[in-house]
């Protein structure tokens, strides 16, 4: 339990404090669902060729996560047809809400995790919980989940309502101990 914490933590460090105004619909998400569902095959080519190390330590950075997707449609003229005829006004416009949709994604299903984790601690020992709790992983965590507070309310109540489809074009496996 400790671990998966510890790897959420380590992919959510790189999550920019401030937080992001983007206002989400729910024709904004249907389009998003729709459009990503459609790149699937595009994007499980590309992580087949990409190192995911590098890749999840930029996942919750809004800007980086977008140059990411922008790059990886770049030299694909098929995923940007795509996006377009999604009715996208530009790929740009895609991979930002992609940004904010995953980063939003990130903060609702990690906040479960934390919780977890507190619900952990209280069963230690007062001498582990305290070393646990000057472990640079501790410090880790508790600045991740300080970052993924950061994330608008608004955002979480967009996508709340789409989360099973959400889990689906995300790749996430109720049964697989990660996101």
């Amino acid at each position: 339990m400790v671990k998966k914490v510890v790897l959420f933590a380590f992919v959510s460090l790189f999550v920019f404090s401030g937080a992001y105004a983007m206002n989400l619909s729910s024709s904004d998400m249907e389009r998003f669902i729709k459009t990503t569902k459609a790149l699937t095959p595009y994007f499980d080519d590309l992580d087949d060729d990409h190192d995911d190390d590098e890749d999840d330590m930029i996942i919750l950075n809004v800007e980086k996560f977008k140059q990411m997707v922008l790059d990886a449609m770049s030299g694909n003229s098929e995923m940007r047809n795509i996006v377009r005829g999604n009715g996208y006004p530009s790929v740009e416009s895609y991979a930002e809400q992609y940004a904010h949709i995953m980063r939003a994604y990130m903060a609702s299903s990690g906040m479960g995790h934390f919780a977890e984790l507190e619900r952990s601690m209280a069963s230690m020992s007062p001498e582990k919980r305290q070393a646990f709790e000057n472990s640079p992983v501790f410090q880790m965590v508790s600045e991740t989940k300080r970052q993924l507070a950061s994330v608008p309310e608004s955002h979480i109540q967009a996508i709340t309502p789409y989360m099973t489809q959400l889990h689906e074009v995300f790749g996430h496996d109720d049964d697989d101990e990660d996101f």
